[in-house]
C-alpha cells in the first residue's frame, strides 16, 4: 500500500493537462489528523505541482486522513461515499474539487 507521500509525489505525473485545461487553482489537502502532513496542489498551465505546507486562502481544502486518502486513490474507496459518510471533508470550491478529480488518473 503507498504512503500519502508517495501517492502526492505521483500526482504530477497522472494529472491529464486536457482534462485538467482551464483549470487554475490551489488546492490544499490536510492529512494532519493522523500526522500525516499537508500538501498544496498548484494546478496552472496543464500542470499540477505538489509541495509541502499550507496557505491561508487556498480555493479549496480537502481534509482527510492518510488511511482514507490511501484507498480512495487507490480505487478501494468511492470519493462520493467517503464524502457522503464523512470521512472526507470539504471546505471551499467542491465543484473544482470534482473537476480535479477527473484530470487526476489515479
Amino acid at each position: 500500500m503507498p504512503t500519502v507521500a508517495e501517492i502526492m509525489q505521483k500526482l504530477p505525473t497522472v494529472f491529464d493537462p486536457v482534462k485538467g485545461a482551464g483549470i487554475t487553482a490551489i488546492i490544499q489537502m490536510d492529512f494532519s489528523a493522523d500526522h500525516n502532513g499537508l500538501y498544496l496542489l498548484r494546478i496552472a498551465d496543464g500542470k499540477c505541482v505538489v509541495e509541502e505546507g499550507q496557505i491561508d486562502q487556498p480555493d479549496a481544502t480537502m481534509l482527510t486522513t492518510g488511511a482514507v486518502y490511501t484507498a480512495l486513490a487507490t480505487g478501494q474507496l468511492d470519493v462520493m461515499k467517503a464524502f457522503m459518510t464523512g470521512q472526507l471533508k470539504v471546505k471551499g470550491n467542491l465543484p473544482l474539487l470534482m473537476k480535479l478529480q477527473q484530470a487526476l488518473n489515479l
